[in-house]
């Protein structure tokens, strides 16, 4: 892996040059599924689903 980076920071330290910070990153997510059926014969037949959700995340930065 480290043949992809450039030359300049395959020898660099995991910290430098890195963005820290203490805040906390917050997503949301706004999820949904749809199912449809169909046959079409043998009396016509059709269904369907729908499951839509949401949601939110927080993720700590691991900084103290």
């Amino acid at each position: 892996m480290r043949s992809f980076w450039p030359s300049r920071f395959n020898s660099a330290s995991g910290a430098l040059n890195n963005f820290l910070s203490t805040n906390q990153n917050i997503y949301d997510s706004y999820n949904g599924i749809v199912k449809i059926d169909h046959r079409f014969s043998d009396n016509h037949t059709i269904s369907g689903r729908y499951f839509g959700g949401t949601g939110k995340q927080i993720a700590d930065s691991g900084s103290p």
